[in-house]
């Protein structure tokens, strides 16, 4: 069980390190945006809160119905290629909102499945504590890798900045705890002989 342990550990403590590593440069150093994406969306990125990026969304498909009012197929099919303004800004509005609800989506999943992860921790810590050394171990096997799944680098910096940087940021803090657990995790398999 000794050896079990300490691979365990010792896997659990690189891979979240390497990923603290990660998540720091990111932060730190890594652009949120190129320069290209800033010029071409300053619209988009200025926005700071959901509700506002749905407000310039339904403004711009006003400005799109507006404009198609009064006109006939026609004369509609030479616009609606997405380069002519005001399809363009609705159809980049339309995927920065799909962007956002994506991230928030992937976010609140991240959440949900690491304090499943979390549970599964304490219920293996609980098992091997009253005696059920590998069933206890093997559950708490399952919470680590809730862990490292969830707070793993797997997304891409592309769409609304601000919701890139609460996704960078939710991680962040995800590796950080899951260290934290792992660490106590180690230290208290040694109060029980």
């Amino acid at each position: 069980m000794k050896i079990v342990q300490t691979i365990l550990f010792v896997f659990a403590i690189l891979t979240l390190s390497a990923q603290l590593v990660h998540f720091t440069y990111k932060k730190t150093f890594y652009p949120l945006a190129s320069v290209l994406d800033k010029q071409l969306d300053k619209n988009i990125r200025k926005t700071l809160t959901f509700d506002e990026l749905v407000e310039k969304y339904n403004k711009a498909d006003a400005d799109v119905k507006a404009f198609e009012k009064g006109k006939t197929k026609e004369e509609l099919k030479k616009y609606q290629t997405y380069r002519d303004e005001p399809f363009v800004t609705r159809y980049k509005l339309k995927n920065a909102v799909r962007d956002w609800e994506r991230k928030e989506s992937q976010r609140q999943r991240m959440i949900y499945y690491w304090f499943g992860g979390l549970v599964l921790i304490l219920i293996g810590g609980l098992l091997y504590y009253f005696r059920q050394l590998w069933f206890g171990m093997g559950i708490i096997i399952a919470g680590l890798l809730e862990f490292l799944w969830w707070s793993s680098p797997s997304f891409s910096s592309s769409g609304a900045a601000i919701e890139y940087a609460r996704i960078l940021n939710t991680k962040l803090f995800l590796t950080v705890l899951s260290l934290l657990v792992v660490i106590v995790l180690w230290f208290a398999k040694d109060k029980h002989k």
